[in-house]
This record gives structure tokens, C-alpha cells and sequence, in this order.
């Protein structure tokens, strides 16, 4: 099962620019937590500090489109160099202010720009990964990795900041945030090689990154909406998780719910990337869309921890399926000189609606109970379901490639200038 992933990972400055992008983004799981952690341990505020991490999550996701136009414009390499500093001396500023008690309005000011300034690395590396596999059917692999790894972001870095908060001091969390994030930036920015060539440079690039959004374009929307939905899905399934298992006298199980959640959906993404699928990628991913939405059901009907477990091990066995067949669909929807800004839309899609669902869903726990928080995200996966089957005619890809592919490898206006 690991050959496929064994073959990409082989070729030339592929390795090094995953494990980059891995290093840089090690910080996304780290500062929304830490500084919930940080702020609430110098002020005791629980509401402050979440208010200071979810201005950073919002910052962040409105501007990461935007900031990702200006990355495939000019290059990857510019652009990090540019934004790794900032972001880390934003992140410091931020610690700084907590620590030194200054006025609240000022933590606000420096989250906010803090999460301006960082970029989607994920986004980065995977426009990497399609300059050098565009028209293979080895790309789904390559996006299956990412969102494989995106999952152990997700694991290891609320655990890394939750030890240094507890057995250091809770700003040590974010300065190894900010670290992580300058060394990553500035290491994938070092390897020219591999990233894909800027439209500036190029003349038939630059025609297609002129002009409006992204979101324009064909099937761009319907996939927007499709993450807009899985947000709120995996943000209203982890407050209700916290509020059941408190509600059931046990909630040092949510850690463990949680785990198998993330355990589910690494094993599947390993599994479908290391499938030579046959089926076209925009019935592929409306398919395991469809699964996802109706894994979601019998969260409603569980009555035990130990059966909740289990639901979310088998719900997100369909989430890494989802996150690559998706990301592949987004390839093969827009040009390569928007690549990256296509990408992002995905990612702000899901980030501002998994930020904004927790208060939501928070606050129809207060009123109805924990249980019924789970309407929250059974409701959301239905509706990406939905919408996937609907928009369907609208996500085949011009030409409507078979096995997976992304753009055709061949034509003038797909050709990587310079890359294999």
C-alpha cells in the first residue's frame, strides 16, 4: 500500500518539500489553542482568549484567498519570505501584549494581524505537488499524503502546545508556533526547484490570472459550498463530543473520541491514495461526500461514549477521502495561474465555518442539551451531501478526464514552464 506514496515521494526535491510544508503548517493546530491557553492564563478569561484565537482563525480565512492570488502572481519563494517574518513578529507581538497586560483591544489588533500574515501553506505545497504531476494519476496520491498529513497536524500540535503550556508557560506555545513557522517558510521558499512558476514570468500564465475570482468559475462554487458545509460539520461534532462526554461523567473520553476521528480518516486517506481509481475524480468525490454526510446520522442515536467512539472512527474514515478527491476536483476545475487561490478558497471555506460553528453549536447545547448539538454538525454533513449531488453537473471537468487526473498534462495553457 505504501509504494505509491513511495514513488512520489522519490522524485526530485518532493520529499523535502512536503516535509517543509509539514514543518511550516505545524503551527495552524498550535496558535488557536495557545492563545485560548496563553490569554486565559494571564487575564482568567476563557471568553477573552477565545475571542482573541477566533479573530485570528477569521483574519486568516477572509485574507488567505487574496494573499494566495498575490502567491501565484508572484511566486511562492517572494511571498514567504515576505510573510513568515511578519507573521512570527506578529505572533511575538501578541505574546508580548499578553504578557506585559496590555489593554485587550491590542491582543485583538495583533491576532488579527497575526493571522493576515500567515499564509496556506497547504495550499503552497499542494500547487508544488501539481507542478510536477498535473495529468498523472499519481497526483491523487500526492493530495491523499497532504490531507493524511494535515490530519497529524491536527494531532500532534494541540498535544505540543497543551505540554508546553502545562509544563513551561503557555507563551512558550506560540513562540514555538512562530519558530516553526518561519524555519518551514523559509526553508520551502529555499527550494526554487519545485515550485510552481509565477504568472508574472510567464505570458500565457498571465492571461489566465487576470480577471475576477475564482469563485466565477465553473463548479468553483459548488465545491465552496460543499467545505462550507464540512466546517461546520467538524467544528459543531468537536464541541458536542466535549459536551457529551462531560454531560455522560467522563470527559477525558473526548481526547479519545476525537483521536479515533482522526485515526479513521489517516487510515482511509492512505488507502484511497494508494487506489489507481478508475472513476471520474467529481462522481468520486461526490460520492464519499455523500458517505461522509450519511456517517454523520447516527451521532443523533448513540446513548453511550464507547458507541460514539465508534461512530466517529467509521464518519471519519470518509473526511481524508473527501479533503484529496476535493482538492484534486479544484485542479481540475481552475488554471494553473490561479491554482493556489483556488486551493485557499477551499481552505477559508472550511475555517471560517469550523470557527463560527463552535459558538453556535455552544450555544444550542446551553439551551437543548449536549445531545442535541449533534443536530448541528448531522445537519451540515447532509447539506454538503446535498449539495455535491446537485452541483454535480456543474464539477465535471472540462473534457470530463477519467481515472482520477486532474487537467490534461498536454495544450499550451496547462504546460509547467520549466518543470518535468
Amino acid at each position: 500500500m505504501l509504494s505509491p506514496y513511495r514513488s512520489i515521494l522519490v522524485l526530485p526535491g518532493a520529499l523535502a518539500f512536503s516535509a517543509a510544508g509539514l514543518l511550516a503548517r505545524l503551527e495552524i493546530a498550535m496558535v488557536g489553542l495557545g492563545s485560548v491557553l496563553l490569554v486565559q492564563r494571564l487575564t482568567g478569561s476563557y471568553a477573552l482568549g477565545g475571542a482573541v484565537s477566533a479573530t485570528f482563525g477569521v483574519s486568516c480565512s477572509v485574507v488567505a484567498p487574496f494573499v494566495a492570488r498575490q502567491v501565484d502572481t508572484h511566486g511562492q519563494a517572494r511571498m514567504l519570505r515576505l510573510a513568515a517574518p511578519v507573521h512570527a513578529a506578529m505572533l511575538l507581538a501578541l505574546v508580548l501584549a499578553a504578557v506585559l497586560s496590555a489593554p485587550p483591544v491590542l491582543l485583538f489588533v495583533f491576532s488579527a494581524l497575526a493571522g493576515a500574515s500567515q499564509l496556506s501553506v497547504g495550499s503552497l505545497v499542494r500547487a508544488r505537488w501539481a507542478a510536477l504531476l498535473s495529468g498523472t494519476e499519481r497526483m491523487q496520491t500526492a493530495f491523499a499524503l497532504e490531507s493524511v498529513l494535515d490530519e497529524v497536524v491536527f494531532i500532534v500540535g494541540p498535544i505540543v502546545v497543551v505540554l508546553l503550556a502545562t509544563l513551561v508557560h503557555p507563551a512558550v506555545g506560540l513562540l514555538v508556533a512562530a519558530a516553526s513557522a518561519v524555519a518551514g517558510g523559509f526553508l520551502l521558499a529555499a527550494q526554487a526547484r519545485t515550485q510552481p512558476p509565477a504568472a508574472r514570468d510567464h505570458p500565457h500564465l498571465r492571461r489566465h490570472a487576470a480577471g475576477g475570482s475564482v469563485l466565477r468559475m465553473r463548479g468553483v462554487l459548488v465545491l465552496v459550498t460543499a467545505f462550507l458545509a464540512c466546517g461546520v460539520l467538524f467544528g459543531g461534532a468537536e464541541v458536542t463530543v466535549a459536551a457529551f462526554t462531560r454531560a455522560e461523567h467522563v470527559p477525558a473520553a473526548a481526547g479519545a473520541v476525537l483521536s479515533l476521528w482522526a485515526i479513521g480518516s489517516m487510515t482511509s486517506g492512505l488507502v484511497y491514495g494508494a487506489i489507481r481509481w478508475r472513476s471520474r475524480v467529481d462522481r468520486r468525490f461526490v460520492a464519499v461526500l455523500v458517505l461522509l454526510g450519511l456517517g454523520t446520522v447516527p451521532m443523533l442515536l448513540v446513548p453511550t461514549v464507547p458507541l460514539l467512539a465508534v461512530v466517529f472512527l467509521v464518519a471519519g474514515a470518509f473526511i481524508a477521502p473527501v479533503m484529496a478527491s476535493g482538492t484534486t476536483l479544484v485542479e481540475a476545475l481552475v488554471p494553473p495561474a490561479r491554482l493556489t487561490e483556488g486551493l485557499a478558497w477551499t481552505g477559508t471555506a472550511l475555517n471560517i465555518t469550523y470557527a463560527l460553528s463552535a459558538a453556535v453549536t455552544g450555544a444550542i447545547i446551553d439551551g437543548f442539551g449536549a445531545r442535541t448539538g449533534f443536530a448541528v454538525p448531522v445537519a451540515a454533513g447532509l447539506l454538503a451531501a446535498v449539495a455535491g449531488v446537485v452541483g454535480l453537473r456543474r464539477l465535471r471537468p472540462e473534457g470530463g478526464e477519467r481515472g482520477g487526473l486532474g487537467r490534461s498534462a498536454s495544450g499550451p495553457d496547462t504546460a509547467r514552464p520549466g518543470l518535468p
